[in-house]
This record gives C-alpha cells, structure tokens and sequence, in this order.
C-alpha cells in the first residue's frame, strides 16, 4: 500500500509542479523579459503547440490504451509507435523547414531552426510518459479510486484520460452513496 501512495504521491506533485510552472513562467517572463521578446516567445509557443498538436495526432495518448489494454503485445505496439512517431516528427520539422516563409511569422524568422528543432524532439520524447504510465495504470488507477472513508473519488487520475476507468470509478462512487444515504 505505500508504493502506491508514494507514486500516487510523485504523480500528484508532479502534475502540481507542472500546473505551477504553467501559471508561474508566464508571470515570471513577462517581468525578465522586454515586451517585444515576450511577444516573440509567446508566438513562437503558440506556433510551436499548433504544429505539434496538428502533428502528433494524439499518438503518444493512444499508447496508454493499447499497452493497458493488451500488454502482451507492449513491445510491438511501443516499437511500432516510437516509428510513427519518428516519422511524424521528421515530417513535422520538415513541414517548418520547407515552409518557414509561409508558416514562421516575420517577427520570429530567425528562430526557425530552433522550432524546426522544437516540433521533432516534443514529438519524439511524448511516448515516454504513456509508456511509463500505462505500465503501472492498473495498480496506480485501482489505488487512486479506492474509497476514502467518506470520501468517493471518481474519474481517471492519471494524465491521459480513459472513459473506462472514469465511467466505472464515478459509477461506484456513485452507488456507494446512494447506498449511504439510504436511497437504494
């Protein structure tokens, strides 16, 4: 039971972490840099986040579900998507290189190796939380949707979302206090 809580507890941080520095490092830049370079960061992320999420097909998230669901098959399904996302990638970075006169703003012209760079390591390092959490999602998810006392967690707590775990947790929490209340 504590390696459970203990990775339910570093998955917690660690979301937490990342939500603070998502908040934070706006706040942060905005005062370490001049108005112009912040401008130039935030459209070199916004650009940067348009092509990965247009190039990445949401592979990465689909490899939580392929290795949860038949593990026997992991090694195949991981080789096969650690390839396609390989591909993708290259094709990404190539997309930025080939296309930096149409798609890299003026502003921003002179960083277009640097997001050509961006788009293929984002898209190529993306595989390896999904592979590390759907190794251990059945005994981390069981853990975190355990009742507490008189609290009933419900959903899917790890960072890809599963309608399966979601449905059947919020459907247990559910009865479990319907039954309490004496409603069933």
């Amino acid at each position: 039971m504590s390696s459970f809580v203990s990775r339910g507890a570093v998955l917690a941080s660690a979301r937490l972490l990342n939500q603070a520095l998502a908040l934070l490092s706006p706040l942060l830049l905005v005062r370490l840099l001049d108005i112009v370079d912040y401008g130039r960061y935030r459209q070199f992320m916004a650009l940067a986040i348009l092509i990965t999420s247009l190039g990445g097909f949401a592979l990465a998230a689909n490899l939580t579900y392929l290795l949860a669901r038949s593990p026997e098959r992991a090694a195949a399904d991981v080789t096969k998507t650690c390839a396609l996302m390989f591909v993708v990638a290259l094709v990404s970075a190539l997309v930025v290189v080939l296309g930096r006169h149409w798609l890299v703003p003026a502003e921003i012209a002179d960083s277009w190796r640097l997001l050509a760079l961006y788009v293929f390591m984002f898209l190529n390092l993306e595989v390896v939380v999904p592979y590390w959490l759907a190794q251990r999602r059945s005994r981390i998810q069981a853990a975190l949707s355990r009742p507490l006392g008189r609290i009933f967690l419900a959903g899917d707590y790890l960072e890809f979302p599963e309608m399966e775990a979601a449905a059947a947790t919020g459907l247990e929490a559910a009865t479990e206090i319907r039954r309490r209340l004496g409603l069933v």
